[in-house]
């Protein structure tokens, strides 16, 4: 599930993937008895998908973007659901949150056009200067995993 809006989208639209999922897959293959691929960020998921077609890891995503959890989710559910068994669904745990080294609640702010390009927490200058014309914020929480 694309976001027409988006960067990353609009490249996986053009190159049929991502540019860093082939190495995570390669390296991932490499050794598949590792037990579990964190993803921190997982932003529409398409690292996730390629990991859960290409791979046997379990995953566990963490995205605390509403518009990129949307897609992430909606994305998962399509696979699942074309996919001849349950194994994806039972490979994949997303949770709809940051994790940090401890857990708070902050602002997240997502550059227009681009939602993988996202901060958590105060906003450089340079963002504070473009705010208003270009960047949406979320208030999120994160979660802290040790």
């Amino acid at each position: 599930c694309l976001n027409p809006k988006d960067h990353l989208s609009t490249q996986l639209q053009r190159e049929g993937r991502w540019r860093d999922c082939a190495e995570l897959v390669s390296e991932w293959n490499k050794d598949p008895s590792r037990g579990i691929f964190l993803e921190l960020g997982a932003n529409i998921g398409a690292c996730t998908l390629e990991m859960l077609l290409l791979t046997s890891a379990r995953i566990v995503a963490f995205e605390p973007s509403p518009v990129n959890l949307f897609h992430l989710t909606r994305s998962l559910s399509l696979a699942a659901t074309r996919a001849a068994n349950d194994d994806i669904a039972s490979r994949v745990v997303v949770f709809p949150i940051g994790a940090g080294d401890a857990s708070s609640r902050s602002t997240m702010f997502n550059e227009k056009g681009n939602f993988g390009d996202s901060r958590i927490g105060t906003q450089t200058a340079e963002l504070a200067a473009a705010a208003a014309a270009s960047h949406r914020q979320f208030d999120g929480i994160s979660q802290n995993i040790d």
